[in-house]
Order: structure tokens, then sequence, then C-alpha cells
């Protein structure tokens, strides 16, 4: 698998986990849940942030070996 391929996959990623955050985020903001479980909502929805955040950055590491790559 090229860097090309690396950054397209990692990208996809990235969109299906900002998917999945929305739909945290639209569960968190439910009126009628309890504290404790809202908690746990928005815990959940700032692992998905970081866990998309990750995959930003190693889509960006792919881009730059790829850049590098190119330049040689």
């Amino acid at each position: 698998m090229d860097n090309v391929d690396k950054i397209r996959g990692k990208l996809i990623k990235v969109l299906e986990v900002l998917e999945d955050t929305c739909e945290q985020a639209t569960e968190a903001q439910l009126p009628d849940l309890p504290n404790e479980t809202r908690l746990q909502e928005i815990q959940a929805l700032s692992r998905l942030i970081d866990t998309a955040k990750s995959h930003c950055d190693e889509a960006e590491s792919f881009m730059l070996q790829y850049i590098r790559s190119q330049s040689d």
C-alpha cells in the first residue's frame, strides 16, 4: 500500500469517527438523560474526538512522507 492509499484510508477513518462523534453529541444532549449517563456520553464523545485527532495526525505523517518521496 502506498502513502496515498494510507492517507485515503486514514481520512476515511476520520470521517467515520466524526460521524460517530455527531451521533454521540446528539445523544449527550438528550434532556431526559440522568447526569451520570450524560457524563458518560460526554466522555465517550471526548474519546471519539481524540481518535479523530490521532487519525488526522497519522494522515499528516503519511502526507509528509509522500511529499518527501516525490522530491527525491
